[in-house]
């Protein structure tokens, strides 16, 4: 409203591009999609973005994780906050070196404050994992007049088939993943919550950048707010954007709310996987056309008018 403006819409991530792309960061009852290959980092694009929203904006964010268990997380989380490697902590090899070890103590005194909760739901049926955002919900955000939740944001690491009770008669696989990604984007509604979710990306996804890249069903291309791709970048394009300007890309492919990239852009990341810490540079055509400004609203204004679409 005029009488009440805004900086931005929806909860920023700590990236600011990629809020810009999808619409004003994450907005209430909406699912924000990244799809990613195995083993390239979309949990750790997550918890990024969810120590940022916990720590810097005081917003409680709960981690719903499929796979790792919470000391995995914490070391990570230690790592990104410290610039101290994960292996280091992990072993306990940072107790060893004094300035390490006080970094570390410092960082746990201060992480005790940080609204931000893991939970492990490996094996569990989506009916309990649903219990489980509810639960946290009702103790630890809290709900308005209207019953929705106030501010909070849930990262659910990532979307897929756990338990057989999931999958019912001749129902396919496929199917079960649509009901899944149903019941979350209801979830997001109802409660008026945004999720951030996590896919796998098929085979497709190793080339192509596109919406049929989405594993499983095309219900989570239908109801998502947005689906981006997240990937390693090719040598070609690390050589041309240069190898300063990161390691990863992430690629908005839809956005119902945003104004997306132009055709074949891409936001930098640089992964620094010892650290478990991700920091986003500028789009590939930024860089092409020597663009130097941080606010990606300015950016529209020019940052494309001169590049070639190839």
């Amino acid at each position: 409203m005029s009488s009440n403006p805004l900086d931005q819409v929806g909860i920023p991530t700590g990236f600011n591009r990629y809020d810009f792309s999808i619409g004003g960061g994450l907005r209430r009852g909406t699912v924000n999609v990244v799809g990613a290959r195995p083993k390239i980092g979309k949990t750790l694009f997550g918890e990024n973005v969810g120590i940022y929203i916990a720590k810097h904006l005081g917003i409680p964010v709960l981690n719903l994780d499929t796979e790792m268990m919470r000391k995995d997380h914490q070391d990570r989380g230690m790592a990104m906050l410290t610039e101290i490697a994960i292996s280091d902590i992990e072993t306990g090899k940072f107790s060893e070196n004094s300035y390490k070890n006080q970094k570390i103590r410092k960082a746990a005194d201060e992480v005790k404050d940080i609204p931000y909760y893991h939970k492990s739901i490996g094996g569990k049926p989506f009916e309990d994992q649903l219990s489980v955002m509810r639960r946290w919900i009702a103790k630890e955000v809290g709900v308005n007049a209207e019953g929705n939740a106030k501010d909070c944001v849930i990262i659910y690491d990532y979307l897929k088939i756990m338990d057989s009770a999931d999958i019912s008669g001749d129902m396919k696989e496929y199917q079960a993943l649509g009901f899944l990604m149903t019941s979350l984007h209801n979830f997001a509604i109802r409660y008026e919550v945004p999720i951030l979710a996590f896919i796998q990306l098929n085979r497709d996804g190793i080339t192509k950048e596109s919406t049929d890249t989405a594993s499983g069903s095309d219900r989570i291309i239908w109801l998502c707010s947005n689906f981006s791709i997240y990937k390693s970048k090719s040598d070609e394009e690390i050589a041309k954007d240069g190898p300063e300007n990161g390691n990863r890309k992430l690629v908005p492919v839809i956005a119902r709310h945003g104004e997306g990239l132009a055709d074949k852009d891409y936001i930098n990341i640089n992964m620094i996987g010892k650290y478990g810490k991700l920091t986003e540079g500028r789009t590939a055509f930024e860089l092409e056309s020597g663009v130097d400004v941080d606010d990606p609203v300015e950016q529209r204004d020019y940052a494309h008018d001169d590049i070639p679409f190839v």
